[in-house]
C-alpha cells in the first residue's frame, strides 16, 4: 500500500526533528504518551498523524506545527500543500479545549 505523500513529509520531519533533537523514538513516543513502535509507524507515513498528536510532538520536540509542514515536498499539488498549511495554522491558533473537539470530529469522520 502506498503512503499518502503528506503522511511521508511529516514522518521525515519528525524523525529529522528528533534526530536533531538528541531523542531515539522510545524517548519520544514516553514523552507523548505512545509506544516506540507508533513513532516508527509515524515516521514512515504508515500511520496517520493526527494535529492534535502532532502538537504534542512538536511540544516534546521544541517546535511549532508550522515546523513539520514548511518544507512541503514538491510532489505535492501547490492547492494541496496550501490547504493543509493554512489547517495547521489554525488549527494551532485554537484553544487545546476547541483543538479537542475539531480533533474527535475528524477521527469520527475518518475511516481510520
Amino acid at each position: 500500500m502506498d503512503h499518502h505523500p503528506i503522511d511521508v513529509h511529516l514522518g521525515e520531519r519528525i524523525r529529522e526533528r528528533r534526530t536533531n533533537f538528541g531523542l531515539n523514538q522510545e524517548d519520544l513516543g514516553a514523552a507523548i504518551g505512545v509506544s516506540k513502535q507508533q513513532i516508527q509507524k509515524y515516521e514512515t507515513g504508515q500511520n496517520r498523524v493526527t494535529v492534535s498528536r502532532l502538537y504534542d510532538i512538536g511540544k516534546a520536540l521544541g517546535v511549532n506545527l508550522p515546523y513539520f509542514v514548511d518544507r512541503q515536498p514538491v510532489h505535492l499539488p501547490d492547492k494541496e500543500n496550501k490547504r493543509v498549511t493554512a489547517l495547521i495554522r489554525r488549527f494551532s491558533s485554537l484553544t487545546e479545549p476547541q483543538q479537542k473537539i475539531i480533533t474527535k470530529l475528524v477521527k469520527d469522520m475518518s475511516d481510520d
